[in-house]
């Protein structure tokens, strides 16, 4: 990774670091149960496209 790309990332991360400064407790709760939600449902389907599955089983976003 070039310098300037790791430069904006350590901008981003500080700058997202600087926005938690504002949130409560719940809030940030809240932002990390959706980020790591969200991390679960990539790898979800991840595996299910690796086993040859277009889409996991389970609803689908018109029924959720």
């Amino acid at each position: 990774m070039e310098k300037k790309d790791i430069d904006v990332k350590l901008e981003q991360t500080k700058r997202l670091l600087d926005a938690f400064a504002y949130l409560s407790p719940t809030e940030i709760k809240a932002f990390t149960d959706a980020i790591v939600g969200a991390a679960t449902m990539n790898r979800l389907v991840n595996a299910a496209r690796r086993d040859g599955d277009d889409e996991p089983s389970g609803p689908s976003k018109a029924t959720a």
